[in-house]
Protein backbone atom coordinates (compact mmCIF):
# COMPACT_ATOMS: atom_id res chain seq x y z
CA UNK A 1 0.00 0.00 0.00
CA UNK A 2 2.86 2.33 0.86
CA UNK A 3 4.59 1.63 -2.45
CA UNK A 4 1.38 2.38 -4.32
CA UNK A 5 0.99 5.70 -2.49
CA UNK A 6 4.62 6.57 -3.17
CA UNK A 7 4.11 5.75 -6.86
CA UNK A 8 0.99 7.92 -7.04
CA UNK A 9 2.74 10.78 -5.26
CA UNK A 10 5.70 10.55 -7.63
CA UNK A 11 3.36 10.45 -10.62
CA UNK A 12 1.50 13.52 -9.40
CA UNK A 13 4.76 15.34 -8.78
CA UNK A 14 5.98 14.54 -12.30
CA UNK A 15 2.69 15.78 -13.77
CA UNK A 16 3.01 18.98 -11.76
CA UNK A 17 6.56 19.53 -13.01
CA UNK A 18 5.48 18.80 -16.58
CA UNK A 19 2.71 21.40 -16.33
CA UNK A 20 5.16 23.93 -14.88
CA UNK A 21 7.62 23.35 -17.74
CA UNK A 22 4.86 23.77 -20.34
CA UNK A 23 3.70 27.00 -18.66
CA UNK A 24 7.29 28.27 -18.57
CA UNK A 25 7.74 27.61 -22.30
CA UNK A 26 4.48 29.42 -23.08
CA UNK A 27 5.55 32.42 -20.97
CA UNK A 28 8.99 32.56 -22.55
CA UNK A 29 7.48 32.24 -26.03
CA UNK A 30 5.10 35.12 -25.36
CA UNK A 31 7.93 37.28 -24.03
CA UNK A 32 10.07 36.52 -27.09
CA UNK A 33 7.26 37.46 -29.48
CA UNK A 34 6.67 40.70 -27.58
CA UNK A 35 10.36 41.62 -27.75
CA UNK A 36 10.47 40.81 -31.45
CA UNK A 37 7.42 43.00 -32.11
CA UNK A 38 8.87 45.90 -30.13
CA UNK A 39 12.17 45.67 -31.97
CA UNK A 40 10.33 45.99 -35.28
CA UNK A 41 8.04 48.87 -34.45
CA UNK A 42 9.68 51.19 -31.90
CA UNK A 43 11.50 54.29 -33.14
CA UNK A 44 13.93 56.44 -31.19
CA UNK A 45 14.45 59.98 -32.48
CA UNK A 46 17.86 61.38 -31.47
CA UNK A 47 18.38 65.18 -31.50
CA UNK A 48 21.42 66.43 -33.47
CA UNK A 49 23.21 67.95 -30.46
CA UNK A 50 23.47 65.72 -27.37
CA UNK A 51 26.49 67.39 -25.76
CA UNK A 52 24.31 68.72 -22.94
CA UNK A 53 22.30 65.53 -22.67
CA UNK A 54 18.95 64.71 -24.18
CA UNK A 55 15.63 63.16 -23.23
CA UNK A 56 14.25 60.82 -25.87
CA UNK A 57 10.92 59.02 -26.00
CA UNK A 58 10.04 55.91 -27.96
CA UNK A 59 7.90 56.72 -30.97
CA UNK A 60 8.35 60.51 -30.62
CA UNK A 61 9.97 62.54 -33.41
CA UNK A 62 12.44 65.28 -32.58
CA UNK A 63 11.94 68.48 -34.65
CA UNK A 64 15.40 68.05 -36.20
CA UNK A 65 14.41 64.64 -37.53
CA UNK A 66 11.10 66.04 -38.79
CA UNK A 67 13.06 68.73 -40.63
CA UNK A 68 15.48 66.23 -42.20
CA UNK A 69 12.63 63.95 -43.28
CA UNK A 70 10.68 66.81 -44.85
CA UNK A 71 13.69 68.22 -46.69
CA UNK A 72 14.62 64.81 -48.10
CA UNK A 73 11.13 63.83 -49.29
CA UNK A 74 10.28 67.27 -50.71
CA UNK A 75 13.62 67.50 -52.52
CA UNK A 76 13.15 64.02 -54.02
CA UNK A 77 9.60 64.89 -55.12
CA UNK A 78 10.84 67.94 -57.02
CA UNK A 79 13.97 66.47 -58.57
CA UNK A 80 13.27 66.26 -62.30
CA UNK A 81 16.48 65.47 -64.14
CA UNK A 82 15.21 65.57 -67.74
CA UNK A 83 11.43 65.75 -68.16
CA UNK A 84 8.91 66.80 -65.50
CA UNK A 85 6.01 65.44 -67.55
CA UNK A 86 7.35 61.97 -66.78
CA UNK A 87 9.41 62.31 -63.62
CA UNK A 88 6.96 64.37 -61.53
CA UNK A 89 4.27 61.68 -61.55
CA UNK A 90 6.89 58.94 -61.15
CA UNK A 91 8.22 60.65 -58.03
CA UNK A 92 4.72 61.03 -56.59
CA UNK A 93 4.00 57.31 -56.86
CA UNK A 94 7.48 56.39 -55.63
CA UNK A 95 6.94 58.50 -52.51
CA UNK A 96 3.22 57.86 -52.01
CA UNK A 97 3.74 56.25 -48.58
CA UNK A 98 5.04 59.59 -47.30
CA UNK A 99 1.96 61.66 -48.23
CA UNK A 100 -1.45 61.97 -46.62
CA UNK A 101 -4.33 61.04 -48.91
CA UNK A 102 -5.27 64.70 -49.16
CA UNK A 103 -1.82 65.81 -50.23
CA UNK A 104 -1.49 62.87 -52.61
CA UNK A 105 -4.65 64.01 -54.39
CA UNK A 106 -3.40 67.62 -54.49
CA UNK A 107 -0.20 66.45 -56.16
CA UNK A 108 -2.05 64.35 -58.72
CA UNK A 109 -4.32 67.31 -59.49
CA UNK A 110 -1.23 69.50 -59.90
CA UNK A 111 0.29 67.04 -62.38
CA UNK A 112 -2.97 66.99 -64.37
CA UNK A 113 -3.31 70.78 -64.43
CA UNK A 114 0.29 71.48 -65.41
CA UNK A 115 0.56 68.52 -67.73
CA UNK A 116 -2.54 69.43 -69.72
CA UNK A 117 -1.10 72.86 -70.41
CA UNK A 118 2.31 71.52 -71.41
CA UNK A 119 4.05 73.23 -68.49
CA UNK A 120 5.93 70.05 -67.52
CA UNK A 121 7.11 68.97 -70.96
CA UNK A 122 10.92 68.68 -71.09
CA UNK A 123 11.16 70.78 -67.91
CA UNK A 124 14.02 69.91 -65.58
CA UNK A 125 13.94 71.09 -61.97
CA UNK A 126 16.48 71.04 -59.18
CA UNK A 127 16.22 72.21 -55.57
CA UNK A 128 19.16 73.23 -53.41
CA UNK A 129 18.50 73.44 -49.67
CA UNK A 130 19.59 76.75 -48.17
CA UNK A 131 20.86 76.59 -44.61
CA UNK A 132 20.66 73.84 -42.00
CA UNK A 133 18.26 72.90 -39.21
CA UNK A 134 17.51 75.36 -36.43
CA UNK A 135 14.63 75.55 -33.97
CA UNK A 136 13.15 78.37 -36.06
CA UNK A 137 12.70 76.00 -39.01
CA UNK A 138 10.08 73.85 -37.26
CA UNK A 139 6.87 75.05 -35.62
CA UNK A 140 5.50 72.46 -33.17
CA UNK A 141 1.72 72.44 -33.59
CA UNK A 142 1.17 69.41 -31.35
CA UNK A 143 2.95 66.21 -30.32
CA UNK A 144 1.98 64.74 -33.70
CA UNK A 145 1.99 67.69 -36.10
CA UNK A 146 4.49 70.31 -37.23
CA UNK A 147 5.04 73.04 -39.80
CA UNK A 148 8.48 72.84 -41.41
CA UNK A 149 9.90 75.91 -43.13
CA UNK A 150 12.19 74.93 -45.99
CA UNK A 151 14.24 77.44 -47.97
CA UNK A 152 15.26 76.16 -51.40
CA UNK A 153 17.03 77.63 -54.39
CA UNK A 154 14.84 76.45 -57.26
CA UNK A 155 16.32 76.20 -60.75
CA UNK A 156 14.41 75.13 -63.85
CA UNK A 157 15.47 74.44 -67.42
CA UNK A 158 13.43 73.72 -70.54
CA UNK A 159 15.28 71.98 -73.37
CA UNK A 160 18.56 72.90 -71.67
CA UNK A 161 17.75 76.61 -71.40
CA UNK A 162 17.53 78.06 -67.89
CA UNK A 163 14.17 79.76 -67.41
CA UNK A 164 14.03 80.21 -63.64
CA UNK A 165 16.36 80.58 -60.67
CA UNK A 166 14.70 81.82 -57.49
CA UNK A 167 14.81 81.35 -53.71
CA UNK A 168 11.51 80.07 -52.32
CA UNK A 169 10.28 79.38 -48.80
CA UNK A 170 7.98 76.36 -48.47
CA UNK A 171 5.89 76.01 -45.27
CA UNK A 172 5.02 72.31 -45.20
CA UNK A 173 2.62 70.57 -42.83
CA UNK A 174 3.80 67.28 -41.33
CA UNK A 175 1.76 64.77 -39.32
CA UNK A 176 2.71 61.61 -37.45
CA UNK A 177 1.20 58.30 -38.50
CA UNK A 178 1.07 54.68 -37.34
CA UNK A 179 2.10 53.50 -40.79
CA UNK A 180 3.82 50.26 -41.75
CA UNK A 181 7.49 50.68 -40.73
CA UNK A 182 8.51 48.64 -43.77
CA UNK A 183 7.12 51.30 -46.14
CA UNK A 184 7.48 54.39 -43.93
CA UNK A 185 10.13 53.93 -41.22
CA UNK A 186 9.89 57.61 -40.19
CA UNK A 187 6.22 57.39 -39.25
CA UNK A 188 5.69 60.87 -40.76
CA UNK A 189 3.62 62.22 -43.65
CA UNK A 190 3.66 65.40 -45.73
CA UNK A 191 0.21 67.04 -45.61
CA UNK A 192 0.61 69.95 -48.03
CA UNK A 193 1.33 73.62 -47.43
CA UNK A 194 0.20 75.59 -44.39
CA UNK A 195 0.15 78.64 -46.69
CA UNK A 196 1.31 79.41 -50.21
CA UNK A 197 5.08 79.20 -50.80
CA UNK A 198 6.69 82.60 -51.43
CA UNK A 199 9.87 84.09 -52.81
CA UNK A 200 12.52 85.19 -50.33
CA UNK A 201 15.33 87.69 -50.72
CA UNK A 202 17.28 86.56 -47.66
CA UNK A 203 17.25 83.74 -45.09
CA UNK A 204 15.56 85.66 -42.25
CA UNK A 205 12.24 84.05 -41.30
Amino acid sequence: MSLRNDHENLKNHINTLRGFVILLFITLGGAWLTIQDLSRTQTVSIPPDTRSGAIVELGKSHPANVFSFTAYIFHTLNDWVVDGSVEYSQNIYKLQHFFTKKYMQELLDDVLAKGSGGALSERARTLKLMGIYSDDNVDIVSDESWIVWLDFELTEHVKGLQIKKVNIRYPIKIVATDSNPDTNPWGLLLDGYSQSPFEIKDLAK
